[in-house]
């Protein structure tokens, strides 16, 4: 039980350093000051709560072993969620469509170990994730690209999915 203490110990010492209220001393976003982000580009769009305490649950075969802070309270998540959602939509599409052929459908696959790759990435070194993210996405024309990228390969999937076969 040592381990375990020790282990809610670490876990309660490395808190964020945030300030509850989501900004910084100079009324910036935590998010997008961490990200160095400028106006425009940096307001923020619609409600954001302050953030709880730190907390965290501990189960092992279904048993509460330990829990510390408030846990029932809901906090918003951020980047986390869409990390995790990356994660588990590339390994579902990995997981149904693993399929290494030479024709369109290899595309799908690629997507999916892309989201998979980067939904680790995301998870595993975030504070990288942000630096790369920031430097592609620095100008407008970039995310331009990417969008208009984003929508001929959505045109093009949509366009060979919905295709009846000859």
């Amino acid at each position: 039980m040592n381990a375990m203490k020790d282990a809610i110990a670490f876990a309660q010492s490395i808190e964020s350093k945030w300030a509850a209220d989501m900004k910084m001393p100079d009324g910036q976003f935590v998010m997008t000051y961490d990200s160095n982000e400028k106006a425009p580009d940096n307001e923020i769009i619609g409600p954001v709560s302050p953030r709880g305490g730190h907390s965290g649950m501990v189960y092992r075969g279904g048993k509460l072993l330990a829990e510390w802070g408030d846990t029932s309270r809901a906090d918003m998540t951020f980047s986390v969620a869409k990390s995790f959602l990356s994660l588990l939509a590339g390994l579902a599409i990995v997981n149904l469509h693993n399929r290494w052929q030479r024709d369109w459908r290899v595309i799908i696959t690629v997507l999916g170990w892309l989201m998979t790759i980067g939904g680790i990435f995301r998870i595993v070194l975030p504070q990288v994730a942000i630096a790369v993210g920031s430097t592609i996405y620095e100008g407008r024309a970039s995310t331009i690209v990417v969008a208009l990228i984003t929508g001929v390969l959505g045109a093009f999937l949509s366009f060979k999915g919905y295709m009846r076969p000859a």
